[in-house]
């Protein structure tokens, strides 16, 4: 098996938080300087109409999205791993991912489509993602709560507290973005446009420091990677192609493994390499 590369999941978390920052506030100080946007909060969606910021607000937007995506994916299979314990009875993981999913395909609408071209379609997309990512961060949050960790603390200095932390950290920024979400809500119904906008960019901000909160629960131990594997020789089999991406957990050197992690003989998990024995 032959690894194509490798890259840190904090990475991607970080990433998509650092790509949509950057790219609104790169269109909008553009939009500003233009004279396109008034200087004092616009609409974040206003800052992505006019030539050229809007080009870079779609490939932001968009980039953002596929980020946003892959990050609760990652999540996924973090939950579903032995550092999260036994997987809740419902399809709670699964449902996760779904809903994320759909709202970040709304995103990528809210970036490609322009309210100027067609507004209800903008719009309808706008509250499908902020809704759907809301939903979200709530059933994450229920998720971290539950969690039983069977990693030993010495692994990672302070598992628990840090398990408590999270889950502190990831509600309140899911009541801060719900708090703006009502407010773009009720400032829209009584036409306060200025309200309105300071709500909708304290949103995105609640869900940019959500998205980049899980590097908390990544820390430095997990990877994605992606794999090819050979058959025999290369005169009788092909390659086959590229394997999904996964993640495995490489605890730091120096600290030992729980047996309970990893009992000693049994097969590893997919990905997750056979620790030496203690």
């Amino acid at each position: 098996m032959d690894t194509l590369a490798m890259v840190k999941a904090r990475t991607v978390a970080i990433a998509g938080g650092t790509v949509a920052t950057t790219s609104i506030l790169t269109c909008y100080f553009t939009a500003v300087a233009l004279g396109h946007v008034p200087l004092w909060l616009p609409m974040i969606s206003d800052c992505g109409v006019e030539k050229p910021e809007r080009y870079l607000f779609r490939f932001g937007l968009v980039t953002s999205a596929l980020l946003l995506c892959l990050n609760s994916f990652i999540m996924l299979l973090l939950q579903k791993s032995d550092k999260w314990g036994p997987p809740p009875a419902s399809n709670m993981d699964e449902m996760c991912v779904v809903v994320a999913s759909v709202s970040c395909l709304a995103l990528a609408v809210v970036g490609v489509v322009n309210e100027r071209e067609d507004d209800a379609v903008h719009s309808t997309a706008a509250v499908i993602f902020f809704a759907g990512y809301l939903i979200y961060e709530i059933l994450t949050i229920c998720r971290i709560v539950g969690v039983q960790p069977r990693v030993s603390p010495a692994v990672v200095l302070g598992m628990d507290g840090l398990e408590v932390l999270c889950a502190g950290e990831a509600l309140v920024l899911t009541a801060f973005t719900a708090a703006a979400l009502v407010g773009y809500v009720v400032f829209a119904i009584l036409s306060q446009n200025t309200l309105r906008a300071l709500c909708e960019w304290l949103g995105v901000l609640g869900i940019v420091l959500f998205n980049m909160s899980f590097t908390m629960e990544y820390a430095d131990e997990l990877f994605l990677t992606g794999s090819i594997v050979s058959r025999g020789t290369p005169d009788s089999a092909p390659l086959l192609p590229a394997q999904p991406v996964y993640y495995y957990y490489q605890p730091h050197a120096g600290y030992a493994v729980a047996p309970a992690v990893f009992p000693a003989g049994s097969a590893p998990r997919a990905g997750v390499p056979e620790p030496p024995p203690l």
